[in-house]
């Protein structure tokens, strides 16, 4: 067995792989990959372990270039998460080794990997941050409305129940995605996070298949969009990617039947696992949010490794600049100086 670079020859046994293996996630898709360097510019340079043209294990990388040299991430974008998806420990051994000599290269100035902890395995690393991401188990053998009203909480069920009761209905609509998308800016405006890049939703259209690849639900209240909810499928798992609702009509609970009912259907199209994404510290109200789902946790690391040190003297500001928003560089606060000049 060996490490080599994927390439169009193993394109289709790459995905072939993936859906053999369970803990296989959309972010280590193709579709995922082509749809990442359109959207910020950088390279891909995705690890395959192949022994007689047989495929054992993948890492999905990104490359950019910068003042400092190379950053590689596995994977950049808002905690899409990367890392070794392998079947056997021998290509877990051979990725980790071809990626630590990769990132141990001259030209490089640091890297990051997101993944599962491996027992007795990770790759190379300065520093390690632990996150968690949640999933729900969608799999039930009788009535799935009856199962997910099953699994989640009293005070959840009820929300639920109101906005059927106030007259919202859910439809599924990809029609609406640039009303959604305003949904979503304005949101965000509002309680001052970090956006998608305006190209995002323009870009979405181009890669992703309608009702193949992901869904648009929007919430109605008298012939108006309130409430929408963007979900993507990979591998027999829906993955919760972007709400969005407009605020004066957050009492009437219309996101959260949304997510009813884009359950029920992810049930009904073969998913047997919900992927809350992984939550940020502090947003306490989003992680008793989905845990009121019936989500269970999932450990996720952070491997950061540190390959120029002259890095460490670069601002924050100036790490942005070299190598934008949406790339992994190094904790900022492992900066030496002018952490908050940005």
């Amino acid at each position: 067995m060996k490490a080599a670079i994927l390439d169009s020859r193993y394109e289709e046994a790459y995905e072939r792989f993936l859906l053999r293996q369970d803990n296989a996630l959309f972010y280590h898709s193709l579709k995922y990959r082509n749809f990442i360097k359109d959207l910020i510019g950088c390279y891909d340079h995705y690890l395959i372990a192949i022994e007689k043209d047989t495929i054992h294990g993948v890492m999905p990388i990104m490359r950019r270039g910068g003042k400092y040299g190379d950053v590689f991430n596995s994977l950049p974008f808002f905690g899409s998460t990367g890392g070794i998806i392998a079947e056997r420990e021998e290509a877990v051994l051979i990725l980790i080794n071809e990626y630590n000599s990769i990132v141990s290269g001259a030209g490089v100035a640091a890297s990051t990997v997101i993944m599962e902890p491996i027992a007795g395995h990770c790759p190379k690393y300065t520093a390690v941050i632990g996150r968690t991401g949640h999933f729900s188990e969608i799999t039930c053998s009788g009535n799935p409305e009856a199962y997910v009203m099953s699994m989640v909480e009293p005070s959840l069920r009820r929300d639920i129940n109101k906005a059927a009761r106030c007259g919202i209905t859910i439809v599924r609509d990809a029609s609406q995605l640039d009303l959604f998308a305003d949904m979503y800016y304005d949101n965000m405006k509002i309680i001052g996070g970090k956006t998608r890049p305006d190209r995002f939703f323009g870009l979405m259209r181009k890669h992703f298949t309608v009702d193949t690849d992901y869904c648009l639900y929007m919430a109605m209240f008298e012939g108006r969009a309130i409430a929408g909810l963007l979900l993507f499928y990979y591998n027999k798992t829906a993955v919760y990617y972007i709400p969005a609702f407009i605020r004066a009509f957050g009492t009437l609970q219309p996101l959260k039947l949304a997510i009813y009912r884009a359950m029920i259907d992810s049930f009904n199209r073969g998913c047997t696992s919900w992927d809350w994404g992984i939550t940020l510290p502090g947003r306490d109200g989003v992680l008793k949010f989905k845990k009121k789902w019936g989500a269970v946790e999932r450990q996720y690391f952070f491997y950061c490794y540190v390959a120029n040190e002259h890095i460490y003297n670069a601002s924050e500001r100036e790490l942005r600049e070299a190598y934008g928003d949406y790339f992994y560089t190094i904790p900022f606060d492992m900066l030496n100086a002018g952490k908050n000049d940005g």
